[in-house]
């Protein structure tokens, strides 16, 4: 296992036979484990360990605190809410298979689970969660931080701003931003040099691997300008080619802080607009960038 070494993982499961089992499989395989029977007691050890995970697998139905309640307390703190989570269901009910299509299945496991997939579902996880760190160190060195910052240093109104920008991957010139919202002359130079250098970044790691019906989508910290930035990578298809050639694209929001519950919310949302957008179809990005405002509105954070 080359991913790093021994990651940790915190197990939540009120089933004492299952969560001994998987804490078993898990050492065996060079992980280190550390155990919850609740969503309360699983925040107690987050908060208490010096250590965070990096990845939380939580069953969905458990006393005192369930796994969807675990898991908005926890996008809801700044020091946790970028940790990957995957949930444990039996896809029994009609709100588990909404969740089950909201995430995507690289997000949840379903019941019965075998060795086999619990092995590959973490490993992926924590491959991926490797490939945001090294996206994060490769924009952190090219982006300085007067990108977005200067001459907005004193602008109290800036804590508050929600950018959209797409970008597409032009083969003569590269990134070129194409639309971005809200419209500030200003900034666009700025939005521009940060649009190019995100997508470059992303590019070289995922490249080729990126297929118009397997869209990417990445959460990131951009340390040095104090923003996260939530990306989504996907294919156009040039319907007026006869070639049927394909250009990369790149939807990225960027907020004070995103969380991995503001992530499946909004790819929820470019998901619904993600077809127009691949076939090069209009499509209403001012509609969009609405409804993601709409809901950092909606979404007041708990503390925990």
């Amino acid at each position: 296992m080359d991913l790093k070494k021994n990651p940790l993982i915190l197990l939540v499961d009120d089933n004492s036979d299952l969560l001994e089992s998987f804490s078993h499989i898990l050492v065996e395989n060079n992980y280190k484990v550390k155990k919850g029977y609740n969503g309360d007691q699983a925040l107690r050890i987050l908060t208490e360990s010096e250590q965070k995970p990096d990845l939380i697998i939580s069953d969905i139905k458990m006393p005192e605190m369930n796994g969807y309640q675990f898991f908005q307390k926890i996008s809801n703190h700044p020091q946790f809410n970028q940790i990957p989570f995957v949930f444990l269901t039996g896809l029994s009910s009609n709100e588990e298979i909404r969740l089950g299509k909201l995430l995507g299945p690289d997000d949840y496991l379903t019941k019965p689970i075998t060795e086999q997939n619990l092995l590959a579902t973490i490993e992926g996880k924590i491959k991926r969660r490797n490939q945001i760190s090294e996206i994060n160190n490769q924009l952190n060195k090219k982006i300085r931080k007067d990108i977005i910052n200067s001459q907005y240093e004193d602008d109290e109104s800036n804590s508050e701003d929600l950018w959209l920008l797409f970008v597409i991957w032009d083969a003569k010139i590269g990134a070129k931003l194409q639309k971005y919202l809200p419209k500030d002359e200003e900034k666009k130079e700025r939005f521009i040099q940060l649009g190019a250098q995100s997508f470059k970044a992303i590019y070289a790691i995922y490249g080729t691997q990126i297929k118009v019906h397997s869209a990417e989508d990445v959460l990131i910290r951009l340390k040095n300008v104090g923003k996260d930035a939530y990306i989504y990578f996907g294919v156009l298809e040039n319907q007026n080619s006869i070639q049927m050639k394909e250009s990369p694209y790149m939807l990225s929001v960027i907020a004070d802080s995103i969380s991995y519950f503001d992530k499946v919310q909004i790819r929820k949302l470019i998901t619904e607009e993600q077809y127009k957008i691949s076939i090069d179809k209009e499509w209403d990005m001012n509609e969009l960038y609405y409804k993601i405002k709409k809901h950092f509105n909606n979404h007041v954070p708990n503390k925990i």
